[in-house]
């Protein structure tokens, strides 16, 4: 026996599978196998061999059929007669499958063997039942942190056991243990004879220029039909993390990270390893059984309805989950969040998708889409609408305006009023009757635990404060109880705009006339450039104007004293203020941000608006270079400060004004988002402090988050940890 036989032998030992010699697509293969049941055919990495995985050969024989070949070329399989390419790799990977499984397997493959098995799912969707690839190459172009790609280069010019270790030192997260736990000596071994093979380096290197150094192109990745998985070690340089969260985003593959792992997590942690892939491998099985629970939809990216389901306004927040439930009332909810923490998915809620971070969706996750509780129950008598999770503004507005009723929601009709009411809420009619949630009697919602909850001011306290404001990191609520006030159904109202030019004295007309308006009256301020509409004059369409959006819901005997500001500014651009229908008005803006459309902004609550504010207004939209953005002002104040600070999680009630600088553009539009992230550096001075979660983007951090609850944070933070421990929903700062 070679000493290098007896090195693998001794890696091997006691281990249950028998190694046997294939030759599939004439290349001399190794082929560890053993143990009964599903078939797992498993492909290693670089430089490695099917005993790569004896850490976790054990357990895995004892559930399942294991095949772990040692790859062409690889530990002790040859390459035969012909060139490596991909298609003679291929080739091989379907006739070993062919001579071993009898059904489609799961297809395990780490790093290289990841690579070969996505690119292998691809071509055979037949041949493979499940794919789980663990910290995989090939999903971008390989480019590890400069020290792993030294270390690299170091062992691979001249392979002994110091640059094998030296490799290992940036492969294991703490090698020191990783030693002590495993048969190191015989491994480090065998690796370093098969480096120092020239037969094994000639084949790594085609291996690697076909599968490991290219990223797989990105329409073959969207050829993979089978249920896929990532697996990933936090700490990874040769592939980092980055790299398995863009493509969970972008495909919608769930992704398991390993915290104690960096490139190998069968090697280094093999109980979470473990874990996580038999949470992969029951996937299929267990979404079947949800929808075998569910009245609701249960749908996967490949059934009809998926993409409607996962429909986002903002075309830059576009994530793909693995699961969409479409519940059709608590119980389904909290069916389905057993199911997420089962398998270890995130959970979302989809109202209407109007978030701007795209919260609605999460990558590789299991989102709720409330489409089917979309029901508006009116009290005219109590004046009050109990509301499902999944209506939009509109909805609601028809529903109560029948009656002469409404209550302060947004204004853009296509938002969803559930993910609008918990994080506040404003719109038109908040200065008269303050935040949407200081409207709010009570909620039905299901917690963390599956409990369905009914939360008030009586009932559950503490968690009904926590959910005005804050109702997405605390649960999913399935419908909303609103008071109603009388409003309309005529209110006065419309858009109104001057030329830019005149844009300093009618910013100080808008302050005068913010400051001093009775709480009836309502109005913003937007920039931007005149839209290509028959109201606008042909001169001025695609010019930058000052334009004002009004509503006014008092008696129209006041009206006049109170536009008085607004009509000293003399004749405008355009003058579109008149009487009409409030649910009108309520959807008057809505063709300024078209669903589709890719929108970056950054916002500030503000309590008054000083000259140096007001300048900074004006001077960033005369140097805007995107196109189609605004830069504006929301009218805040009225009854939004007449409750205390800690009335619900919401706070913020000194604020008398938002400011923004809004980014809009249509996909495949070049954008300097850097311009919007310097123009709310620029706007930040003037800010009260604090923030409006509803505007916050995906990019915002914790500290932000931080800043949308002020005094509230720690209580909020406490209750958080009562209701949510794990942290199923939305995080807290």
């Amino acid at each position: 026996m070679t000493r290098i036989v007896a090195e693998r032998q001794a890696l091997l030992a006691g281990i249950p599978v028998q190694e046997r010699e294939l030759a599939p697509a004439g290349i001399p293969t190794s082929v560890l196998e053993g143990g009964a049941g599903p078939s797992l055919v498993l492909l290693h990495g670089p430089g490695g061999s099917a005993a790569h995985w004896l850490r976790v050969l054990p357990a895995l024989t004892a559930r399942h059929h294991v095949v772990a070949p040692d790859l062409p070329g690889q530990g002790e399989s040859g390459t035969g007669d012909g060139e490596l390419d991909d298609a003679r790799v291929l080739r091989w990977l379907a006739e070993l499958i062919e001579q071993t499984c009898t059904a489609a397997p799961a297809l395990v493959g780490y790093a290289l063997g990841g690579a070969i098995g996505a690119r292998f799912a691809a071509a055979h969707p037949d041949a493979v039942g499940r794919l789980v690839l663990v910290d995989a190459l090939g999903l971008a172009p390989f480019a590890p942190a400069p020290a792993f790609g030294a270390a690299l280069e170091a062992f691979l010019a001249a392979p002994d056991h110091a640059t094998h270790d030296g490799l290992w030192r940036h492969c294991a997260h703490d090698l020191d243990a990783l030693r002590d736990r495993m048969t190191w000596t015989p491994f480090a071994a065998y690796n370093v004879d098969r480096a120092q093979t020239p037969s094994v380096q000639a084949a790594l290197a085609a291996l690697m220029e076909q599968f490991g150094l290219p990223a797989v192109p990105d329409a073959e990745l969207a050829r993979i039909a089978v249920p896929t998985t990532l697996i990933w070690g936090r700490h990874d340089r040769a592939t980092p993390l980055a790299v398995a969260e863009a493509v969970r985003d972008r495909r919608g593959w769930p992704l398991h990270v390993i915290d104690g792992a960096a490139d190998d997590p069968p090697i280094e942690c093999p109980e979470a390893f473990l874990a996580a892939l038999e949470l992969a491998l029951a996937a299929p099985r267990r979404v079947t059984e949800l929808r075998g629970r569910l009245p609701g939809a249960v749908l996967e990216p490949h059934d009809a309805g998926f993409a409607a389901a996962t429909d986002v306004w903002n075309g830059l927040a576009v994530r793909r989950p693995a699961l969409v439930v479409q519940p059709a009332g608590a119980e389904d909810v909290a069916q389905a969040l057993a199911h997420a923490r089962a398998q270890g998915l995130p959970v979302t809620v989809r109202g209407r998708g109007h978030n701007i971070a795209g919260a609605a969706l999460a990558g590789g996750g299991l989102t709720l889409d409330m489409a089917r509780l979309c029901t508006v129950q009116v009290d005219a008598v109590a004046r009050t609408a109990t509301v499902g999770a999944g209506c939009a503004l509109a909805d609601v507005d028809r529903a109560t305006q029948r009656h002469g009723l409404a209550t302060p929601l947004g204004f853009v009709s296509g938002v969803g009023v559930a993910g609008l009411t918990l994080g506040g809420g404003l719109g038109y009619l908040s200065r008269r009757f303050g935040w949407a949630v200081d409207n709010l009697l009570s909620v039905e919602l299901v917690t963390a635990d599956g409990q369905v909850r009914r939360a008030s001011r009586e009932t559950d306290a503490d968690l009904f404060w926590g959910v005005r404001g804050a109702g997405a990191h605390l649960g999913v609520v399935t419908s909303l109880t609103f008071r109603l006030h009388p409003v309309g159904p005529q209110v006065y109202g419309g858009l109104v705009a001057w030329p830019f030019a005149r844009a300093r004295e009618v910013l100080d007309a808008y302050r005068d006339l913010t400051w001093h308006a009775p709480r009836e009256l309502t109005v913003f301020l937007i920039m931007l450039r005149a839209p290509a509409a028959p109201f606008v004059p042909a001169a001025i369409q695609g010019e930058r104007v000052c334009a004002m959006a009004v509503c006014h819901s008092g008696p129209a005997a006041a009206r006049a004293a109170a536009l008085a500001p607004l009509r000293a500014l003399g004749p405008p651009v355009f003058d579109l203020l008149g009487e009409r229908p409030y649910v009108e008005l309520q959807s008057y803006l809505d063709d300024t941000e078209p669903r589709g459309n890719q929108y970056f902004w950054r916002t500030e609550y503000a309590e008054e608006l000083r000259d140096d504010l007001l300048d900074t207004l004006r001077e960033l939209f005369a140097t805007c270079p995107i196109p189609h953005a605004q830069v504006g002002a929301l009218h805040l104040g009225g009854a939004i400060g007449d409750r205390a600070a800690d009335d619900g999680a919401v706070g913020n009630r000194n604020a008398r004004y938002a400011v923004a600088a809004n980014g809009m553009w249509e996909p495949g539009e070049d954008v300097d988002l850097e311009w919007i992230r310097d123009a709310g550096r620029r706007l930040r001075p003037f800010g009260t402090g604090g923030s409006y979660v509803n505007f916050q983007t995906a990019d915002e951090g914790a500290e932000r988050r931080a800043t949308a609850y002020g005094a509230n944070l720690d209580r909020l933070r406490a209750l958080k940890r009562r209701v949510d421990p794990d942290g199923m929903f939305r995080p807290l700062a």
